[in-house]
């Protein structure tokens, strides 16, 4: 049906032990239907209720994963995306028994259509790793692009701990124009980021720093994103 549609599917993991890997790949099984992909976990049988309510396979979720508690994002999947590969001692780490869910968004399509997604999770020696990776999204819910007209939209967010940067992801939709994020720091030194200046819906991408960005504690990161609602926006739908 030609409409968003966003659906959950719960994974029982069954570990005891914390669960570290080195990468998580999404694979789209309908290049067509997939807009994306988002992975969390769950406190083990957290999400059981709204899958049983359900018919289908997994349960609607539009907005969220109907839980009170999550981690941060394991893995996903964009246009364009290639997984996060950690080494060098670096991995992400799943809490033990908790359930893996798969947040789905299938994009509006003309007719009815069938997805096989596929994930494959690249397991990490516990041994091995020496830090782990944490992820955090910076999300305004509220934005508000009226038609004809192009909006930036600014977001911040107080860093109060030294923070290593390892890799960022910033993701727009059809009318993104451009990008541009960075930390100040509290005596107003600029640590830049990335700047996208002509954005491209089908090529996103996760970037890497050569080095990993030191940001210290009392920073802002700052992240500005510009969209065009315009006709002059080509991909504008």
């Amino acid at each position: 049906n030609y409409q968003d549609y966003y659906r959950c599917f719960i994974f029982d993991l069954d570990s005891n032990d914390d669960i570290y890997y080195s990468a998580i790949e999404v694979r789209p099984g309908n290049n067509e239907a997939v807009h994306h992909s988002v992975i969390v976990a769950v406190p083990p049988g957290s999400a059981d209720d709204l899958d049983a309510q359900d018919e289908q396979y997994g349960y609607e979720c539009f907005g969220g994963f109907g839980v009170n508690e999550i981690t941060d994002l394991l893995g996903g999947y964009a246009p364009g995306t290639k997984p996060n590969k950690w080494s060098n001692g670096l991995a992400q780490s799943i809490p033990a028994g908790w359930d893996l869910v798969v947040q789905m968004h299938y994009a509006p399509v003309s007719e009815d259509m069938e997805d096989q997604s596929e994930i494959n999770i690249f397991l990490a020696d516990a041994n091995e790793v020496e830090r782990v990776i944490e992820s955090f999204t910076l999300i305004d819910p509220w934005i508000s692009i009226p038609p004809h007209e192009v909006v930036e939209v600014q977001n911040t967010q107080y860093v109060s701990s030294d923070v290593s940067v390892v890799s960022f992801f910033p993701h727009s939709h059809l009318i993104g124009q451009s990008w541009e994020i960075y930390a100040l720091t509290s005596d107003n030194e600029v640590i830049p980021f990335i700047r996208i200046n002509d954005w491209d819906f089908d090529w996103q991408n996760y970037y890497y720093p050569e080095y990993m960005l030191h940001i210290p504690a009392g920073s802002t990161i700052h992240a500005k994103a510009v969209y065009d609602n315009t006709t002059n926006n080509p991909n504008n739908p």
